[in-house]
């Protein structure tokens, strides 16, 4: 076993699952914290953790890390990497700080590395600063996010309300002229008090990665988004046996493809998942949009969508959100708050995943990080062996405990704009 993941939520698991793979470490996606005595299997190289601790309570989070890392700890992972939000998805008291912290004393850490770039999908990192696509995060189209509006760019400053240490900027022009990294990792630790620190790496071409990963290959910890997996993956590949391929050492591939019906649920407000239900609608596909009024008043609204998903000819249908903050008026007419209104689209969309997955639907598509956990502890899968990607940290993923089911679940800016309908074919088996 050489990586332990402890992922932040499903989508961010299946994210650097699919990474880990490409890079040639043999991987199992966890849907949860699996009992002490759940052995994944001699030949597993890599387990990722799901969980759901982005948005919780502080105190739960670190609880539930601590679970996790101490069964990571008894598989004898050899490294733990924390893998959060490539946009650092965080209020100023988010979690991300004190999950690493927890993890920098269990692990015994003298520093680790935040790394949330991921260049393939416009993240990067530059001075210290995060952008999307080019702009400083707190400008980009995330900085209104309902639960996580971006207030920042600069990761010193989302980390100084939330961390216990101090952030150092690492750059590519010294990173590149480092002979030795513990030669300057000794420097710093005399200018922090031999105190724990953070090391932020500009990261902003796909070929720093690779500098990166062969710096800092052997910590016992490692934090960031999935940028960094697949040039980590490979270096540990290469250590085990230079010529290991995928098939060489008998990873199980599953065809992305099976026979059966189509649901999409889209809960993300993301601009990416706005525009790719527009794209989707305005080519014809079938779509019905959530409205947390009619739920709350109206029965028929949902009894409606139940009889849509039980008929047998029903395919390729989309069930989403309006992908916008509830208005002042949708807020007053239920009586609910924001959060509320959030958790009820949730709910709703687990209850017609499972009667959908009751009715025979095999190929289940997922937009937004809370959607798909809500949606894959509600169908009660535990584990999953990864297929093709639909997109760049988006793999087709099926569920051991029923391989004839296909689930796509893609964080809410990940993507092109045709997403649903490149998901909707990957997922359909060739000659079915």
């Amino acid at each position: 076993m050489i990586i332990g993941c402890i992922a932040d939520d499903f989508t961010g698991a299946s994210d650097i699952a699919s990474f880990f793979s490409k890079g040639v470490l043999r991987t199992l996606l966890m849907n949860s914290i699996p009992a002490s005595d759940f052995d994944p299997g001699e030949s597993v190289q890599a387990v990722v953790l799901a969980l759901k601790i982005r948005s919780i309570d502080k105190e739960d989070a670190v609880n539930l890390t601590i679970e996790a890392y101490t069964y990571l700890e008894k598989l004898g992972c050899r490294q733990i990497y924390f893998k959060y939000c490539s946009t650092f998805d965080s209020t100023p008291q988010g979690n991300i700080g004190p999950v690493t912290d927890v993890l920098i004393e269990k692990t015994g850490s003298r520093y680790t590395i935040l790394c949330p770039a991921l260049p393939v999908n416009g993240r990067t990192v530059k001075e210290g600063g995060l952008y999307v696509q080019g702009v400083p995060l707190h400008e980009s189209s995330m900085k209104d996010h309902p639960v996580t509006p971006m207030w920042d760019f600069k990761i010193s400053k989302l980390m100084e309300t939330q961390g216990q240490y101090s952030c150092l900027d690492l750059s590519v022009t010294e990173m590149n002229s480092l002979q030795d990294i513990e030669d300057w990792i000794s420097i710093q630790r005399n200018e922090t008090d031999q105190k724990p620190f953070y090391i932020v790496p500009e990261y902003y071409e796909e070929q720093h990665g690779k500098i990166i990963a062969s710096l800092f290959k052997n910590l016992p910890l490692i934090t960031g988004g999935s940028g960094l997996a697949e040039h980590l993956a490979a270096l540990h590949s290469a250590d085990l046996n230079p010529l290991y391929t995928v098939q060489e050492t008998g990873q199980d591939v599953f065809p992305a493809g099976t026979v059966g019906r189509s649901i999409i649920f889209a809960g993300s407000c993301s601009k990416a998942t706005r525009e790719q239900i527009k794209q989707f609608v305005e080519e014809g596909g079938r779509s019905i949009e959530l409205n947390a009024f009619a739920l709350q008043s109206n029965p028929e609204f949902k009894e409606k969508l139940i009889r849509e998903i039980r008929d047998k000819q029903f395919s390729d249908i989309l069930i989403h959100t309006s992908g916008n903050h509830p208005t002042e008026r949708e807020v007053a007419a239920t009586g609910l708050s924001q959060k509320d209104i959030s958790e009820l689209f949730e709910t709703t969309m687990a209850d017609l995943a499972e009667l959908a997955l009751e009715a025979g639907v095999t190929r289940i598509i997922i937009a937004g990080g809370e959607t798909s956990g809500a949606i894959t502890e509600r169908l009660g899968f535990q584990s999953f062996i990864l297929s093709d990607s639909v997109a760049p940290g988006v793999p087709v993923l099926t569920p051991l405990q029923n391989k004839a089911v296909r689930l796509v679940l893609k964080s809410g800016n990940f993507g092109q704009p045709d997403f649903f309908k490149q998901a909707l074919a990957k997922t359909l088996e060739a000659h079915s």
